[in-house]
């Protein structure tokens, strides 16, 4: 998604019913930074809390000291369609300032190999300039279905 300007402070992203085509990818998210998707240099941080309903699984997964190259949303996604894929929002703020990092806080659900998955949690770019885009993408293989829609939140 591109058109991301100064018009609004925050931005909401939903996500319904995404599969990839590879099971268990993880979905990950790079900004874009004038022209270019930022997809080097470890600028990310991020954190995120999930657990599964086998009952056995609660955990917490995150970057570490920003060196990745991308801002991990959620894992494990399972890619049969009947699972629904993956479900939930993100939020994106103070995308255009360039004197603070751009942040993001999300909320998501999905399913791996039948057990539901929800998982919450944010990130960051450590990179104080002007966010154009963003591009979601999985860990292997391609979405091979569902929607991402992107909302500009009005300013008051």
């Amino acid at each position: 998604a591109s058109n991301i300007n100064a018009t609004y402070d925050a931005y909401l992203f939903t996500f319904n019913d995404i599969v990839p085509a590879t099971n268990n990818a993880n979905l990950f998210l790079n900004f874009q930074i004038g022209g270019s998707y930022i997809n080097s240099g470890g600028v990310y941080e991020w954190l995120h809390q999930a657990g599964k309903t086998d009952g056995s699984s609660q955990f917490q997964r995150w970057s570490n000291d920003s060196e990745d190259d991308y801002l991990e949303l959620t894992y494990e996604i399972s890619s049969t369609t009947a699972d629904g894929g993956l479900s939930g929002h993100m939020y994106m703020y103070t995308p255009a300032s360039t004197t603070h990092y751009t942040k993001v806080e999300f909320n998501l659900s999905a399913y791996s190999d039948g057990d539901f998955r929800p998982a919450n949690g944010a990130g960051s770019i450590k990179n104080a300039a002007a966010v154009t885009g963003v591009k979601f993408y999985m860990s292997s293989g391609n979405i091979t279905s569902g929607t991402i829609r992107m909302y500009g939140v009005v300013n008051s």
